[in-house]
């Protein structure tokens, strides 16, 4: 049963509210994946619902047919706009996919960021309600996780590396949510990377068995794994 598309859509203008919220996070110089990012989101100007419309009709699509099967008339047909129209927004076919998961990432990421200073300095109270509200939103965007998890695979080497930048994003976040929830320790980049790895694969294992709706049901085991991660942070030079 598909879902109303416009539950899902992502917002034509977010994605760079999300990064540049994002980058204060990260003292380092703006990564390639956030830079485009910001042009994604100053792209054509005179009809940003256009491409909102194009984006929310791709991301309907994929939940019948999967990318792989898509053919640009479908997107089109479901976006009520001419193939001239897509192509003044997108080049192919896959540079729309790559820019519905980079606004997907960063529409998610966005309300993550919204919701974490009300968690600030809440311990492992506060890591809780950040794992229990990543989840339900993803299992309220089935169509959201197969974009983020799956789907995005199908561009090869460019999808790999623009969901690992993604991610990264994910993970710097959460390392900066957990250290200043104040569960244990802080807790370093790649400790969190692992921890949204674990995250990710359980979530995919979840879509391919059709048991997103249990996703949170997750929450108790990532506190345990984070708290127990937080609370035992090996010295410099000492082995995990």
């Amino acid at each position: 049963m598909q879902t109303d598309p416009q539950t899902e859509a992502p917002r034509a203008r977010r994605p760079q509210e999300a990064i540049d919220s994002h980058a204060n996070l990260n003292e380092g110089p703006r990564d390639p994946l956030e830079q485009q990012l910001v042009s994604l989101a100053d792209g054509p100007e005179a009809q940003p619902e256009v491409r909102e419309r194009l984006l929310a009709a791709a991301l309907d699509c994929i939940s019948g047919e999967g990318w792989g099967n898509l053919t640009i008339a479908d997107i089109v047909r479901r976006a009520r706009v001419s193939k001239r129209t897509f192509y003044e927004h997108f080049s192919t076919k896959d540079a729309c996919l790559l820019a519905l998961f980079e606004s997907a990432a960063s529409e998610l990421l966005l309300e993550l960021q919204a919701a974490q200073g009300e968690h600030s300095g809440q311990g492992t109270a506060g890591v809780a309600a950040g794992a229990m509200l990543y989840l339900a939103r993803l299992k309220e965007r089935p169509r959201v996780v197969r974009t983020l998890l799956l789907e995005i695979l199908s561009l090869g080497a460019e999808g790999l590396t623009a969901r690992r930048r993604v991610m990264r994003s994910f993970a710097l976040f959460l390392q900066h949510a957990i250290n200043e929830a104040g569960a244990g320790p802080p807790i370093g980049l790649d400790v969190a990377t692992m921890i949204v790895g674990g995250i990710n694969e359980a979530t995919l294992e979840a879509l391919e068995e059709d048991r997103l709706e249990q996703l949170t049901e997750l929450v108790p085991a990532i506190v345990r794994l984070i708290d127990g991660v937080a609370q035992r942070q090996p010295a410099r030079g000492e082995s995990v």
